[in-house]
């Protein structure tokens, strides 16, 4: 209707997604079963990524997302810290005492420590959001902050996503670390994110020519804490890639999917599994989707300093969540943080003259939310 500006490429593949994947559904099971499955689909698909386009507008808007944001993670970094050490969940312990919470799911000591769930359903989705602050606490909080501040904001959120002692929170978070430096340590190149995207080309040549393994199973191998917990997701890959060739365009709906007897049905990779549930039109969708959001607002030409920050912090926020979910599938409540957080930027992508607000109101993220 274009309340929200004109529509962009990326609305239409997010809506297109969730279309199909509840054709999928309706072709794999009875109505009355992908009915319930089909409605949720759709809201926390198009229903997430479409309330952070009403909601974040410009860059006071995406200011407040990025308070708010930080604020959670700061609130939830005690609760953390004392099931770290303790192995206590005292937030599910409490809360469960007069609520529904999910169950402290069993899971592995590392480092001698206890990987903190949170209030999530496991310590890697506990990871997972906490790691998309870095970027947003040094390109948005910290805009015209001092670096002293910057770095205590940038330290809280590292702190956060290692005590999920999870790899894939962790290479998310490294992720946006290293693009950090690269970015300030050439910010007199214009052409740097160019030079870097040519440098990954040829170390993902280089990998494939050299190695006896594919690029991915290499990238696999060295993020995960334990390698036999990499194995097991290059086995993922392989079976559930092969899976997906054989149910190319309407994938296997909730089915169970063929592999190894000893495997868990768990598919620990959130791009394969849309593929593997509804297909590639479904998959291929969001993942160009995902990747438009990037490069268009990457290339957007835009005049002032503040947005050009915030832009960046963008990017690289949903950088971090797309790394992660090679070894991390997104489900429930991170899965509607990545489709808001690709919502959250198309007012980039709208704004042409690409200035900062001058209205003298609070956002009306901050007004509506109150």
């Amino acid at each position: 209707m274009g309340t929200l500006g004109r529509p962009r490429t990326v609305d239409f593949m997010i809506f297109f997604s969730a279309f199909w994947s509840i054709l999928t559904l309706f072709y794999h099971h009875p109505a009355n079963e992908a009915l319930e499955s089909s409605g949720i689909l759709f809201v926390e698909t198009y229903g997430a990524y479409a309330l952070a386009r009403w909601l974040v507008r410009d860059a006071d808007d995406f200011l407040a997302l990025a308070r708010a944001l930080f604020m959670v993670i700061v609130c939830l970094l005690p609760f953390g810290l004392f099931e770290l050490f303790t192995g206590r969940p005292v937030l599910i312990d409490f809360l469960g005492a007069f609520l529904n919470v999910y169950p402290n799911v069993p899971h592995e000591i590392r480092l001698g420590m206890d990987r903190v769930q949170g209030t999530f359903e496991h310590p890697i989705l506990f990871g997972v959001f906490c790691s998309t602050g870095f970027a947003l606490s040094v390109y948005v909080l910290g805009y015209n902050q001092s670096v002293t501040k910057t770095m205590i904001r940038a330290g809280t959120v590292v702190l956060s996503v290692f005590i999920s002692l999870s790899s894939g929170p962790l290479s998310a978070i490294g992720a946006q670390v290293a693009l950090t430096c690269w970015d300030l340590a050439l910010k007199s190149i214009r052409q740097r994110w160019v030079i870097l995207f040519w440098l990954f080309v040829a170390a993902y040549i280089a990998v494939d020519i050299l190695s006896n393994r594919t690029p991915l199973e290499v990238l696999v191998s060295y993020i995960s804490f334990n390698p036999s917990t990499g194995y097991v997701r290059i086995l993922i890959f392989e079976y559930g890639g092969a899976e997906v060739m054989r149910n190319p365009i309407m994938g296997i709906g909730f089915h169970d999917w063929q592999r190894l007897s000893w495997m868990s049905a768990s598919v620990d990779m959130f791009w394969l599994v849309p593929a593997m549930r509804h297909g590639l039109p479904a998959a291929l969708s969001l993942a160009f989707g995902y990747l438009y959001m990037i490069v268009a607002a990457g290339r957007k030409k835009i005049s002032d300093e503040r947005i050009r920050a915030y832009r960046t912090g963008l990017v690289l926020s949903l950088v971090g969540l797309g790394l992660a979910g090679w070894g991390v599938h997104y489900w429930n409540a991170t899965y509607c943080l990545l489709l808001f957080m690709l919502g959250s930027g198309a007012w980039i992508l709208n704004s042409e003259t690409a200035e900062p607000s001058t209205r003298a109101d609070p956002p009306r993220f901050g007004r509506r939310v109150r």
